[in-house]
């Protein structure tokens, strides 16, 4: 990441701060999703919470290491099933799970068939994967509730806004030299 010297040192101090946070409170991350926490939390607060999740149950599909399992826990959330297929991310989540049992990890791919877990909200960050949810829309959409689906390219976008989501864009997305929106379903 180049970053202009100021930015880059505070971008440094800012990775301590919440290095020291994180060992405190028992969650584990690598580097690489450190910077990435830094980075998306203010996106995460501007589009992941299109409901309250206070007290309620989110089913978090593409969860990594655990990091937007920790942001909902924040916001209240009661529990968290985090969905994620990445053996190297899932061993972050496993022992994150181990300090904070409203955690439910799960080792799978994304399949039409979580959605039948009970759960409250919906967060789906699958990096193009998501598709597989409107190759069944008309069976998925039965079952969702509330949800939030990361999108990262503009066929994506164009085909989650056609199903009947509500598209938002992120200045996250500009800044990374991409595109990122969210569709919003039952908000």
């Amino acid at each position: 990441m180049n970053l202009p010297f100021s930015r880059s040192i505070k971008f440094k101090l800012e990775m301590i701060r919440l290095e020291k946070i994180l060992r405190k409170t028992n969650w584990f991350f690598d580097q690489k999703q450190i910077e990435l926490i830094i980075r998306e939390y203010p996106d995460w607060r501007e589009h992941y919470l299109p409901i309250n999740v206070k007290d309620k149950v989110v089913l978090d599909i593409g969860a990594r290491q655990g990091d937007t399992a920790r942001f909902f826990l924040e916001h209240g959330a009661k529990k968290v099933i985090c969905i994620e297929n990445n053996p190297y991310h899932f061993k972050y989540l496993r022992q994150n799970a181990k300090f904070h049992k409203e955690i439910f990890p799960i080792f799978e791919s994304f399949k039409l068939g979580h959605l039948i877990l009970d759960h409250d909200f919906l967060k789906i960050d699958i990096e193009g994967y998501e598709e597989e949810l409107l190759d069944w829309f008309d069976y998925a959409k039965m079952l969702l509730g509330p949800c939030v689906v990361e999108l990262h390219t503009a066929f994506l976008t164009e085909k989650f806004h056609k199903e009947g989501f509500e598209i938002k864009s992120s200045d996250l997305g500009v800044l990374n030299s991409g595109l990122i929106s969210y569709g919003y379903w039952g908000k």
